[in-house]
């Protein structure tokens, strides 16, 4: 038989026109670009997989919300590091579940996380009191190991706080690369009916 919709021969026994994507429903073919069958394309490995890593976070960041953060000249653990670890929390659960649910407002979410996260990594990189406290802080926790191996703390701030920033930079970069990911495939979204 032929295909009503694009005129390729087909088997009598077909459920699927594999040449333009028309399928059988209740004995009638259906239009390949009816909205029944856009609904029935399948999720993005990518989408939700990033979604549910999202999830996973800030799950995680709202468990340790008490951690301190480096902000504003130094390293914070008071009721700022609570908000500001609460505040990207509940960021990055709206943009995974937005993402592992492929909502429509997924890209919304998408780009106030991002403007929040950038804003975040550019004033880590750019605040070197909170960065250099931060990280004394965290040197004075593992002092007592540098001292046995006969490491000198000053070493390593330098060598540790150029680190940090290369790192800030390639997580931003990173996140970057997921944002044009997700825009280019903004129609992966509007596709739910």
């Amino acid at each position: 038989m032929k295909c009503v919709f694009c005129a390729e021969e087909i088997k009598d026994e077909a459920q699927l026109c594999r040449f333009c994507g028309a399928w059988l429903a209740d004995g009638k073919w259906q239009s390949p670009a009816a909205p029944a069958f856009a609904a029935k394309q399948r999720r993005s490995f990518t989408m939700v997989s990033t979604g549910w890593l999202l999830i996973l976070s800030g799950a995680w960041m709202l468990v340790c919300c008490t951690s301190p953060v480096p902000l504003f000249g130094a390293d914070r653990s008071d009721a700022l590091s609570i908000l500001y670890n609460t505040i990207f929390g509940a960021l990055f659960l709206a943009m995974g579940y937005a993402l592992a649910s492929r909502k429509s407002w997924a890209l919304t979410a998408t780009a106030v996380t991002t403007a929040a996260y950038s804003l975040d990594k550019l004033l880590f990189i750019f605040d070197n009191t909170a960065r250099h406290a931060h990280l004394a802080k965290s040197l004075a926790e593992i002092s007592q190991l540098l001292n046995f191996i006969d490491v000198r703390i000053v070493d390593i701030e330098s060598i540790v706080g150029r680190w940090e920033v290369l790192m800030a930079w390639a997580v931003l970069a990173g996140w970057w690369g997921l944002v044009i990911y997700i825009w280019l495939k903004r129609s992966y979204f509007h596709q739910v009916t």
